[in-house]
């Protein structure tokens, strides 16, 4: 095998590897969002995958509810992983804060007529990049063989 054939195939298996392995950080997301508890009133979000044009890609949760899901809302709002960001800041009532919402004036908040104080965070995109750390060797073993 002349050395530029085994590049043309090691480029090939490296595309396979990333969306692989891509995928499975979109699915893992996706299924996590999915399971919204239906009393949150939280459940308008997308997971997509977006690459550079190359094997580069992002990750992206979107819908206007996908912050609270990701890092939860209230007292229990909080980021876990700094490579999971937001377009604000996440900390608890920041977005209270930054709105003027109930939460920054009383330290809860009401939705359907129920109090809440707080709403767990799912991490979504958290466990997204735990099932890609745990599964890339295996994946990587697959498609390299």
């Amino acid at each position: 095998m002349k050395f530029s054939e085994w590049r043309r195939g090691f480029a090939e298996k490296y595309r396979r590897y990333i969306d692989e392995l891509s995928t499975l950080g979109v699915e893992t997301a996706q299924s996590i969002y999915a399971g919204v508890d239906p009393r949150y009133g939280n459940g308008d979000v997308t997971v997509e995958r977006e690459f550079d044009g190359g094997v580069d890609f992002v990750i992206r949760a979107s819908g206007e509810d996908a912050p609270f899901l990701e890092f939860g809302a209230g007292v229990t709002a909080g980021v876990r992983r700094p490579t999971v960001q937001a377009d604000y800041e996440i900390a608890p009532g920041s977005w209270s804060e930054e709105h003027n919402g109930e939460f920054s004036k009383y330290g809860y908040w009401h939705y359907n007529g129920e109090k809440f104080y707080g709403a767990p965070a799912l991490g979504g995109m958290q466990e997204a990049c735990n099932a890609m750390e745990q599964q890339s060797s295996e994946i990587a073993r697959r498609v390299f063989r």
